[in-house]
């Protein structure tokens, strides 16, 4: 087993994924990584895997970080919508990304792991939500799910994180909450938070 996570961080030109561009990470995603396209902090894409992929529209990710997001239907001046979104702990299942190609939007990547898909039609925007929420897109603010995170189920992971997380937001969650797979913590986030630490297959360290 390796003693680092392997893993690419990759950042949108401008900050916006274009059209058709989610495609090619999401392929990478399923053949290499874990399945999902993981948004950091930050504001960078990370796929977890042996990866050595040239993207239309993005480049390695530096420690510049994106700008502020909000979660909800944000007016645009021109009279259009744009979408403001979070993860399901901070990732994007490869099935969604494809459908935001589908949608023929760009997406704006953003701190905290959020995304705004920009530009929209109002009908169009609540056929977005209507499909997209049910698969992991959150448009509530005030979601439970927004307050916990967990690192990618690398070959590093002593648990299912992604598992025990979602069973830690079933029982009720104290605060921000984040699933550490081991200690390298390469997904923690950088705000203060509660960290479970995998000792084994559902065994934590809760500090």
């Amino acid at each position: 087993m390796s003693a680092e996570p392997v893993y690419l961080d990759l950042a949108p030109d401008s900050g916006v994924v274009p059209p058709g561009a989610w495609e090619p990470l999401a392929s990478a995603a399923d053949i290499h990584g874990d399945g999902h396209i993981h948004i950091t902090d930050a504001g960078h894409v990370r796929l977890y895997g042996p990866l050595l992929i040239d993207v239309p529209g993005f480049r390695p990710a530096t420690t510049v970080t994106a700008e502020e997001g909000e979660i909800g239907w944000l007016g645009q001046t021109d009279g259009l919508v744009t979408l403001g979104a979070g993860l399901r702990l901070g990732m994007l299942s490869t099935q969604i990304a494809r459908m935001l190609d589908v949608v023929e939007a760009p997406v704006r990547l953003c701190r905290d792991g959020l995304i705004q898909i920009e530009g929209l039609e109002e009908g169009i925007a609540e056929q977005v939500v209507r499909a997209l929420a049910p698969l992991g897109l959150i448009f509530d603010a005030g979601s439970d799910l927004l307050q916990v995170s967990a690192c990618g189920n690398c070959g590093l992971a002593r648990s299912d994180v992604h598992h025990d997380a979602m069973q830690a937001v079933a029982g009720g969650l104290e605060g921000r909450t984040h699933f550490a797979g081991c200690e390298l913590r390469c997904g923690a986030p950088a705000d203060e938070h509660i960290e479970y630490l995998a000792l084994g297959e559902g065994e934590y360290e809760v500090s």
